[in-house]
């Protein structure tokens, strides 16, 4: 019976897994300048979208223009001409594994596909081929990867389009978690692998 309560406590200690913070400040865009409609933002600008530095050429900061896919603003990474967005991100580890979600969408004012390139310090991505259709279609992009330094910056930028580029709402930055019970599974595995070892030895006594 022991046992099995032993295991039972194990069991849910792998599922409790602690949550972590968005490392990501203002990573929907709702705190910056009212964009009404919309606002172009030209590159070098750290004032008016919160958290964010503008790069490139500039961006067009999303109001009513579109519907966001969380909250009420977004981004087009081509302003006038190709542009993005930068953030630096602290509490960063090297090696740990962290997880990187976006929404996207293209501009709907202009047919052809267009990419775009994310990166946080050495770790890099390209999105492809995003394509527009009769209303702005939200996406959802997933990726885990470690770590490996390289610097603290989390960029977003524009490779093609013009005037017309991908679309960004709710970006989110996790560290994986560790589950919480795997520290004290190897400590009763290795209690279990000595408790043996003892009583193996006291038999041959």
């Amino acid at each position: 019976m022991m046992k099995k309560f032993a295991l039972a406590g194990i069991v849910i200690g792998l599922a409790s897994v602690p949550a972590y913070a968005n490392l990501v400040q203002n990573g929907s865009f709702e705190t910056g300048i009212a964009p009404g409609g919309f606002t172009t933002i030209p590159g070098g600008n750290s004032i008016s979208i919160d958290g964010w530095t503008v790069t490139g050429n500039s961006v067009d900061y999303i109001g009513s223009y579109w519907a966001a896919s969380n909250g009420s603003r977004s981004i087009d990474l081509s302003g006038e001409n190709l542009g993005g967005l930068t953030q630096s991100i602290s509490g960063l580890n090297v090696g740990q594994s962290y997880t990187l979600s976006f929404d996207y969408a293209a501009n709907p004012d202009f047919t052809g596909p267009r990419s775009m390139s994310f990166s946080l310090g050495s770790f890099t991505g390209t999105l492809a081929n995003v394509t527009n259709s009769p209303n702005v279609s939200w996406l959802t992009y997933i990726v885990t990867f470690v770590y490996n330094g390289g610097g603290d910056l989390l960029s977003f930028t524009q490779l093609d389009g013009g005037a017309y580029g991908v679309a960004l709402d709710n970006v989110d930055l996790n560290a994986v978690p560790v589950p919480a019970a795997l520290p004290l599974l190897g400590s009763a595995l290795a209690g279990g692998a000595l408790l043996g070892w003892r009583r193996r030895k006291a038999a041959k006594a």
